[in-house]
């Protein structure tokens, strides 16, 4: 089924740039405290 292949594709596209987002939030922060 495609659709679900799509919808799957999203959802892991979504995952990732939430994590990294999450990383970079981290990053972030990290940087702040040290400065």
């Amino acid at each position: 089924n495609h659709d679900m292949i799509s919808k799957l594709t999203l959802v892991v596209q979504a995952a990732w740039v939430l994590d990294l987002g999450r990383l970079a939030g981290g990053f972030g922060v990290g940087v702040f405290s040290y400065v």
